[in-house]
């Protein structure tokens, strides 16, 4: 019996489910604690046999579990995408990282909006009353010639 963690940390939310992520537990298997979260959750290596699964146990009630909530690092070792054991060092710098592009990105919007604004103003002025080259049209529909026009004869 293969246990994944993430065809289980993925799968949908329903009583059945939770029953089968609790079933190792039941038989004894041995669970070993790698690592906790901010948020309380706690991260285990679940050794089945000759196999090791990786779970998520969450604080509170199982109905309010969303796998969305955890760190995306921890998300990423639950689905064997890494090997190590991410560091809360390595959390805070991407939430870090997260905070200072949503600001970057903030900001840009307020400056894109104040220059719409701003061209908005321009574009509601006048233009003056002037005149661009000849009010008499230069040539008449009979004069048209398919090929005629040469750019090196001026």
């Amino acid at each position: 019996w293969d246990l994944r963690s993430t065809a289980l940390e993925e799968a949908p939310d329903c009583a059945m489910f939770r029953w089968i992520r609790r079933l190792p537990a039941a038989f004894g298997q041995s669970k070993q604690l790698v690592g906790q979260d901010g948020n309380g959750n706690k991260y285990y290596n679940l050794i089945l046999e000759a196999r090791t699964a990786r779970i998520v146990e969450t604080p509170g009630d199982e109905e309010d579990y969303d796998p969305s909530q955890l760190p995306v690092e921890w998300r990423a070792w639950l689905a064997r995408k890494r090997d190590d054991v991410p560091t809360e060092e390595e959390i805070e710098q991407r939430i870090a990282y997260t905070v200072r592009t949503q600001q970057r990105a903030h900001d840009l919007e307020v400056k894109e909006a104040q220059q719409l604004s701003g061209a908005s103003l321009h574009a509601a002025q006048r233009a003056p009353d002037k005149h661009v080259g000849n009010a008499e049209p230069s040539s008449v529909a009979g004069d048209f010639q398919p090929g005629g026009w040469d750019p090196t004869k001026q």
